[in-house]
């Protein structure tokens, strides 16, 4: 999150900002801790994660599934979140150490992920520094340059989830980690609808509260669109944006007359302007 602030630290961009850990379940932020911009993505994630569950269970918020990217495969990080949820589904930060289990599998699938046909296995591994083997989901393609790495003897790139779910598909599996771009999504509904990428104060725990608040209303701005929805607002879909919303809506020209005797609010849209039912 870049930013000028008088507090903010030169980032891994070479730029001067905040590096905020975000939560989210679907769209709404469930857990927000700042840190500042010379924090690397796997600093104290273990502590976080942890933080983040407990405040869950104290609303009685129980996950069944988690997604994390690359910074979270680590041991100790894996082992907190296996208390915590039924699956999760991690992207492997370093494949390296299992490239020669990746060059014994006998038999690839082949399978079509989101309009691309992928060559995928599962295979069962202990990484290094963990305690027990995990599924890691396997997926591998073919280098452009044909060469042959030296510890798989095979010219592909691989890339892995590693999960303990059991019983899903290769294919549900990488979906389901994939579906994870709309977390994505969410961060940059946050910072630009919600205005995280002009941070109001000149210190970074006063601009953490400034994310909580909004982080709030964002949360209410999903709750206001299942309201529209559930009133058969026209054109209204959750997958809209604050703009959108504010357009089709919000921002409508109106004005205030008088008729007999009574002042009258005079609306000028098509649309069928009435009380909205909670």
């Amino acid at each position: 999150m870049q930013n000028d602030k008088q507090d903010a630290k030169l980032s891994y961009k070479k730029t001067k900002g905040y590096h905020p850990n975000i939560a989210f379940i679907g769209r709404i932020p469930v857990h927000i801790e700042s840190h500042n911009g010379n924090t690397p993505a796997r600093f104290e994630q273990k502590e976080t994660l942890e933080r983040c569950f407990s405040n869950l269970q104290k609303q009685n918020i129980t996950i069944e599934h988690f997604r994390g990217d690359s910074a979270s495969y680590q041991a100790d990080v894996i082992e907190e979140v296996e208390k915590h949820v039924k699956n999760f589904y991690i992207r492997m930060m370093d494949f390296e150490d299992i490239r020669q289990e990746c060059s014994k599998i006998n038999q690839w699938k082949t399978v079509r992920v989101n309009n691309q046909t992928e060559e995928v296995a599962s295979i069962f591994y202990q990484p290094k520094s963990f305690n027990k083997a995990y599924r890691i989901v396997v997926t591998r393609h073919k280098r452009k340059d044909g060469q042959i790495d030296l510890l798989s003897g095979s010219a592909y790139n691989y890339l892995g989830i590693i999960t303990n779910n059991q019983h899903a598909s290769e294919q549900t599996v990488i979906q389901f980690y994939n579906d994870r771009g709309d977390s994505e999504n969410s961060n940059r509904f946050l910072l630009n609808d919600f205005n995280l990428h002009h941070l109001p104060f000149l210190d970074m725990n006063t601009n953490t509260v400034y994310m909580y608040l909004m982080a709030m209303c964002a949360t209410l701005f999903e709750w206001v669109k299942e309201i529209l929805i559930l009133n058969k607002t026209k054109a209204i879909t959750m997958s809209m944006r604050v703009k959108a919303v504010c357009f089709h809506y919000i921002m409508v020209a109106s004005t205030f007359i008088k008729h007999s005797r009574k002042i009258i609010l005079k609306v000028f849209s098509t649309e069928n302007y009435s009380i909205l039912k909670i």
